[in-house]
């Protein structure tokens, strides 16, 4: 057996899987006199096997034991466990009822005549202060091992806290002095994150049965200590520099100097508190990830058990309860625990004994649900869901906590609770952390933290998640009309100089002539424009069949867009200017040479300087029509048609490829700019060199191109360029 109702593993939980006549019996042979009655009782119950927990024993009791006699039953269950050859302690019970923490430590102490030798050994920790002397003996000024102890930092359930100093290292440490640390030091030691408290050892201490673990000082408190700061401070006063002023105060408190040249400060200085509150989320969402990936779950994400830093980036602490799956021994029921206010549901199911929910259940998504809770409180100075009676019983208690977390905080919840609006991106991202069903929450807790920086990013937020308008709207919805309209007008526009110049200069004279002309411009463009058409719908299927989906689902339709689709989608689509633009400039240097040749078949005579001005002129105008082509679809790509897709996930996979994409994009944008600024000026050359500078046409339509497009690329560029940065730092710097 193991320490509760479900994670105890018993035969028989709560009465399930008995008949009526065992179930009558059993309530026969355990109803009590008289409420002292009730140890005797259950001791009989167990040794004639009536009842095989004292979970399943009060729930068929009528009333609820007083909290002194329930002391006396939690010892007896251990003094039978213990027989049966396991290791139980009083702390296995702290959990399970937490009502023993309100009694004073010698009252339970009193009632261990009941329980075995092994019950009262130094592993038994009792509630906080209340821990046998060994654990009270320690005060600021003392030593343990190579341990000055300076200041008392805390106490949790487990250990107490202290600021030390390391002799022999001769440096600031916190220590952490406990009679049990299970296997918290194995766990820190795979984590080595800028967001996680960094651990240096562990050790036990001589002279003492007890074990030392010693970690990084963290100056600024906790985020408990600053939540409580800023809520005593009014509303419209809430912003970065508030989050830095407290830190800078607990910082100075502790006799440290602020670090004024951090850039995280500078930074928060210019952040407003929503800002700052997806700061402190992002963080701590990178640390979760960089945790789950090594397959470690935190189990107690709280504002006391995250640790502000004089540079003030938040750190994760305090795994005592975690569990690692690459710990060996680790077990997901040991020191299974956390606080109750900051638990998902399915994190209350397991410690509840009336749901069949087990430890070993749990995975990453109860943290991010936590996170979810104190993104909320921070946000807003209140915690998200209201608090419970706490005079009804621990059982009942946990139940309504259930219950509550079953419906998720609506945004005008969060909207009431703060004097002002929020972003709406934050309120939907503590929404979606809050859902009630696991799988409704942010699949990984790296895309949450990408979410939390978009909407730290007013520009992010506004290219991403804002919403669309109308036409911006209907250019999402249709890929290929649009790419069909913008790389159809530019060919049209060339199409119409190309005509009227070989008719002034390249042909020989005659009706017959131009007629022939006309006829296989016509052929080509009938062969050319559909064979454009289908290389470009094979060459981009990916992106315009995920965009499809995509807009189908925008509607309702339950179109299935699996995350390996959107990671092709988007691959293909960053590269759609590139593409679209490469096939208009083969097409049109294709199309060159071919009228010559279809004219000399025809039994026309072209002469070489013909021969130049088909090909020259067709060469350049492809070469215009593709720099006039990659950019405006560039940036209906960066605008309308890369943010839904993702939106639609920020795996690991997607992102990677979508910074790929960005990185292409941004070493096209010269290339393209040299063409589009260089191309007319130098057509202007050849036609000077070649003769035709008294055609006023030519020189008129080149020359316009040039001032109105050059300027036109320029512009455009700077909007994409902005818009890579944007998404650079959204989807950059991955740790």
């Amino acid at each position: 057996m193991a320490p509760s109702a479900k994670r105890w593993n018993y035969p028989t939980e709560l009465g399930h899987g008995m008949n009526n006549e065992d179930s009558q019996k059993r309530r026969d042979s355990t109803e009590p006199d008289s409420n002292a009655q009730i140890v005797e009782h259950f001791s009989n119950a167990l040794a004639k096997g009536l009842t095989n927990s004292l979970s399943s024993f009060l729930d068929e009791a009528q009333d609820a034991p007083s909290l002194d006699i329930l002391a006396q039953l939690v010892l007896v269950e251990i003094r039978y466990r213990n027989q049966r050859g396991e290791s139980a302690t009083l702390a296995d019970y702290y959990e399970i009822f937490p009502q023993l923490l309100h009694l004073e430590y010698a009252t339970i102490q009193n009632h261990q005549s009941v329980a075995t030798q092994k019950a009262n050994s130094p592993k038994t920790l009792a509630p906080e202060s209340h821990r046998p002397s060994q654990m009270r003996a320690f005060h600021t000024g003392d030593a343990i091992d190579d341990f000055e102890l300076l200041a008392h930092l805390g106490d949790g359930a487990f250990a107490s806290v202290f600021l030390a100093r390391q002799t022999s290292m001769q440096r600031l440490v916190a220590l952490k002095i406990s009679q049990h640390l299970g296997t918290e030091p194995q766990t820190l030691a795979q984590l080595d994150h800028l967001n996680i408290v960094r651990v240096y050892d562990q050790r036990p201490a001589k002279g003492h049965d007890l074990h030392l673990l010693y970690m990084e000082y963290i100056a600024g408190g906790s985020l408990r200590d600053l939540i409580d700061s800023v809520t005593a401070t009014p509303r419209e006063k809430w912003d970065g520099s508030l989050y830095v002023s407290a830190v800078d105060q607990a910082v100075i408190a502790r006799g440290e100097s602020p670090r004024h040249d951090s850039p995280v400060r500078t930074q928060l200085l210019q952040f407003d508190w929503e800002q700052t509150v997806c700061f402190i989320g992002h963080q701590l969402a990178d640390a979760l990830e960089y945790a789950r990936r090594r397959k470690v779950l935190h189990r107690d994400v709280k504002p006391a058990n995250v640790l502000i830093g004089a540079d003030y980036l938040p750190k994760l602490a305090d795994f005592n309860i975690s569990f690692c799956e690459t710990v060996e021994g680790a077990s997901s029921h040991s020191h299974f625990g956390g606080s109750l206010a900051y638990m998902s549901p399915e994190q209350l199911r397991a410690f509840s004994p009336l749901e069949a929910t087990t430890p070993g259940d749990l995975d990453h998504g109860c943290d991010l649900f936590s996170l979810g809770i104190v993104l909320s409180e921070m946000l807003t100075g209140d915690h998200p869901f209201p608090s419970i009676d706490g005079n009804s019983t621990w059982k009942k208690q946990l139940q309504k906590l259930i219950q509550q977390r079953e419906q998720a905080v609506p945004f005008s919840t969060v909207e009431e609770q703060a004097n002002r609006s929020a972003p709406r991106l934050i309120h939907s991202t503590i929404n979606t952390c809050l859902q009630p069903i696991p799988s409704r929450r942010f699949p990984t807790a790296d895309q949450l933290s990408t979410r939390l920086k978009i909407a730290m990013d007013p520009a992010a937020e506004q290219l991403l998640h804002s919403p669309p308008s109308d036409w911006s709207q209907w250019i999402a919805r249709h890929f290929l009309i649009g790419c069909a309209i913008i790389a159809g007008l530019v060919n049209i526009l060339g199409v119409l100089f190309i005509r009227r110049f070989n008719l002034l200069e390249s042909l020989p004279g005659g009706d017959s002539a131009t007629i022939m002309f006309w006829q296989t411009q016509r052929a080509i463009n009938c062969t050319a424009f559909p064979l454009a058409t289908i290389l470009f719908l094979f060459l981009l299927r990916h992106a315009w069949q995920a965009l499809a989906k995509r807009a189908a689902r925008s509607r309702g339709k339950e179109i299935e867009l699996s995350p390996a689709d959107v990671q092709r989608g988007v691959a293909n689509l960053v590269r759609t200017g590139h593409l679209l633009a490469i096939i208009c400039g083969i097409e049109w240097v294709i199309a060159g040479f071919l009228f010559p040749v279809v004219m000399i078949l025809a039994g026309f005579s072209i002469s070489t300087q013909g021969w130049i001005d088909f090909v020259l002129s067709h060469a350049f105008a492809g070469l215009a029509i593709m720099s006039f082509t990659f950019f405006p679809i560039t940036y209906l790509v960066l605008r309308c048609w890369l943010p839904p897709l993702l939106q639609e996930s920020h795996s690991i996979e997607i992102i990677t490829t979508a910074r790929a994409g960005l990185r292409f994009i941004g070493q096209m944008i010269p290339f393209y700019q040299i063409i589009a600024i260089s191309v007319p000026w130098l057509t202007i050359v050849l036609l000077v060199l070649f003769c035709h500078a008294e055609n006023q046409f030519a020189l008129g339509v080149i020359s316009l191109t040039g001032l109105l497009g050059i300027p036109f690329v320029l512009f455009i560029s700077q909007k994409i360029q902005k818009m890579i940065a944007i998404l650079q730092r959204v989807y950059g710097d991955r740790r």
